[in-house]
């Protein structure tokens, strides 16, 4: 929603011959304000101080508006000069809605069957796109200066959220458009949150279903969203454009946003408790989940979601709400007595026949609310039931978790003496507040179907940026880095080829002269093959497991110079030295200008010679590395292989191949003493892998880098390279009974 100024006449649904001039602004923060240069009574000197259920208007641009929920906060009459003309009294309304594209007379005629509403950071939690790019044919259209932009609408997401209510993500896209003179074309796609109900609504219960889902996503960005527009239709809403089909009319809804962050930078998927992606199967259980048990658990989420959308302040009243907010979501999820009801009644009695009657009616009060649970109990089940592995670490001692929160409650709500040296202040509870939110959080969202291995994995990789105020997680680093200590004895190297190999430029020559151990290369057999077509539009290496069995092509196994390898910071120098080398800075996953990954690092065991518990341990920490990374999401196994054949990666990291084979036989025992090789695989970037002919017609481009024939030189071969040069070969010429070529 954007500020705007609209001029025109105002006039009452009863009376619309009546019309006053008056000027209509809006900003999303203040909301909208109606200033009248005249009064509907027609009564100069005392104008009609009265609210105003609806007020119409037509703008100067022959727009329609109805306003709704007018209320009158100033009244002016106008001056009255003795013998001169009277000027127009002044009056103000404050809308509390503001409505355009529809004249509504009554509160009746404010009844649609659907409402759309792009939010704030909802794209970026769907990550759903429908533009497409194809690097290698990319570069194929850039030899003749040619660019194309490939989109197709993705398809709407539907959903339902109840028996009479259904939810879509409803995907839209601007067009580049067409002018007589074309500088730019540009495409812009965006994605709307719809309801449609099988009854007309009011708008006002419309407009709740789309802040039920916004506070959903709410807790999946762990941060706060706001509408960025609102769209009503409605079958009793239709515009006839000339063809005799009516079609519903579009009616734009505008109001205030006091705490919406305008100016907020869009969030990654890293950055979010989860996204679309992360629970994409189960999402219409879960959204539809949400819809049902909302109603009951209102009163609990508001007071949450009142923290998120009001970050900025922090009081005493912060904390209050929020452990009103534990107490009320147990009591209507978990609400049970303290004891069997038979129990307790059957302990009533016995008190009371031990006891003098005049004690019975204050004994009565105790007896009414004894049984309930207190808050104390009603956290422990909290932290028992929604607590995970991170939120374990945050909270630490749970007991001390749960006794500050009730001592900090009790005292200020009382303010009792007794209980102020019990109670946290200052940030300290500041501090408390931010760890029973995040129990909160957790406990709405398992109660709707995430799991709590799912949120204890998003939380372990966002900790560091979210939680990292509340949780001291420099123990855990510790504990890491100790693990990385001296724990392995093992033997590693890289299989290297292409132009690592043979590459005198600073960074390839320096890894190589500082990392590796050269003299004792083996040449190995690989399943490798020319099948990416570069920047510099040459086909480069790639892994392959078509290239397999006679097919198989020969690259080199260098040793680490630095084995034997000891740790997993050893390991983990290792592979950042190979990263830099390849130019992928100090990441496990490179991406292209596409925003695509081109090439991710692997590791490749030798499971005759590796321990099960070194290769598992050494797994484990490499997949770690890859889900830290900022583009893992972006990682698709599919994209490192064509067609039917299987990826030359695993989602883990593991490289998809057997162990090598020595070129010459008598290599093989030094070949077998390595534990581990890693390598950079990378994307093939055509539907299909390019022929000898296609190779050859871009080694023949190739004058200055000659990346073909370094390679052939260098010992780096595929089981194409012959009938490459057959195609590079000039064809065979007769000369005095010879053949000369």
């Amino acid at each position: 929603m954007e500020k705007f100024t609209f001029k025109g006449y105002w006039f009452l649904p009863n009376n619309k011959d009546e019309r006053v001039y008056g000027t209509l602004t809006f900003d999303p923060h203040e909301g909208a304000e109606l200033e009248l240069y005249g009064s509907f009574s027609m009564d100069i000197i005392l104008p009609e101080h009265k609210d105003q259920s609806i007020i119409l208007g037509l703008t100067s641009d022959s727009k329609q508006v109805t306003l709704y929920n007018c209320m009158m906060t100033h009244s002016g009459g106008a001056k009255l000069v003795i013998g001169e003309e009277s000027g127009k009294p002044s009056i103000i309304y404050s809308p509390l809605y503001c409505m355009t594209g529809l004249h509504a007379d009554s509160i009746e005629d404010l009844k649609f069957d659907s409402v759309s509403s792009e939010i704030f950071n909802l794209d970026e939690w769907l990550r759903v796109s429908g533009f497409s790019r194809n690097i290698g044919e990319e570069n194929e259209d850039a030899k003749n200066h040619i660019s194309k932009i490939h989109y197709k609408l993705p398809d709407q997401v539907v959903f339902p959220l109840s028996n009479d209510l259904e939810g879509k993500f409803n995907f839209s896209a601007s067009r580049p458009g067409m002018h007589f003179f074309q500088k730019q074309a540009t495409i812009k796609q965006s994605v709307a949150f719809e309801v449609y109900s099988s009854v007309e609504r009011n708008f006002s219960d419309l407009l709740e279903h789309v802040f039920t889902f916004q506070n959903f996503l709410v807790l999946a960005l762990y941060g706060s969203t706001y509408p960025k527009s609102v769209t009503l239709r409605g079958q009793r809403h239709t515009k006839d454009y000339g063809d005799g089909i009516p079609l519903k009319k579009e009616v734009k809804l505008f109001f205030s946003m006091p705490n919406a962050k305008l100016n907020e930078r869009e969030k990654s998927a890293p950055e979010m408790i989860f996204s679309y992606a992360q629970i994409k199967d189960r999402f219409p259980v879960i959204i539809r989940s949400w819809f049902e048990k909302y109603e009951l658990l209102e009163p609990a989420f508001d007071l949450v979601f009142e923290q998120f959308y009001n970050s900025g302040r922090f009081s005493v009243n912060t904390f209050l709400n929020l452990a009103q907010s534990a107490e009320t979501f147990h009591a209507r999820v978990h609400n049970h007595p303290r004891m069997n009801k038979v129990d307790y009644q059957a302990m009533k009695r016995d008190i009371l026949k031990l006891t003098p009657t005049k004690y019975h009616k204050w004994l009565g009060d105790q007896f009414s609310w004894g049984n309930s649970l207190r808050l104390h109990d009603r956290l422990t089940e909290l932290t028992d039931k929604y607590a995970n592995s991170i939120l374990d670490k945050i909270l630490r001692d749970k007991n001390q978790f749960v006794q500050d929160v009730k001592r900090s409650r009790n005292y200020y709500t009382h303010y009792s003496d007794d209980g102020k040296k019990h109670a946290l202040k200052g940030s300290d509870l500041f501090y408390l507040s931010e760890k029973l939110k995040i129990l909160l959080v957790c406990s709405f969202l398992m109660e709707v179907g995430l799991t709590k291995e799912e949120l204890s994995k998003s939380m372990d990789n966002l900790k560091w940026k979210l939680f990292s105020h509340i949780a001291d997680w420099s123990e855990e680093l510790e504990q890491k880095r100790s693990t990385m200590k001296n724990i392995f004895n093992l033997k590693g190297g890289v299989l290297i080829i292409g132009s690592l190999l043979w590459d005198e430029k600073e960074k390839r020559a320096s890894w190589r002269n500082t990392r590796l151990d050269q003299g004792d290369a083996i040449h190995v057999k690989a399943p490798i093959r020319y099948g990416r077509l570069s920047s510099k539009n040459i086909y480069t290496m790639v892994f392959s497991n078509e290239a397999v069995g006679d097919k198989l092509g020969s690259a080199f196994v260098m040793p680490f110079k630095g084995n034997p390898i000891m740790s997993l910071s050893h390991i983990n120098t290792e592979a950042i030295w190979l990263a830099m080398a390849e130019g992928m800075k100090k990441a496990f996953i490179a991406c292209d200008k596409a925003d695509k990954p081109w090439c991710v690092i692997g590791i490749l065991f030798n499971e005759n010679k590796i321990k099960h518990a070194d290769q598992k341990k050494i797994m484990e920490w490499w997949h770690s590395q890859l889900i830290l990374d900022n583009d893992y999401e972006k990682f698709h196994v599919e994209d490192f292989g064509l067609g039917d054949e299987d990826p030359s990666i695993q989602k883990n990291g593991l490289l998809n191949f057997p162990w090598l084979a020595p070129v010459r036989p008598e290599d093989k025992e030094l070949l077998d003493d390595f534990d581990f090789v890693i390598a950079t695989a990378t994307v093939p970037t055509n539907e299909k892998y390019p022929n000898a002919e296609e190779v050859s017609d871009l080694v023949k481009a190739d004058l200055t880098r000659r990346y073909f024939y370094q390679n052939v030189e260098n010992g780096i071969t595929t089981f194409q390279d012959d009938e490459i040069r057959k195609c590079m070969s000039p064809p065979a010429v007769e000369e005095n009974g010879a053949k000369e070529t």
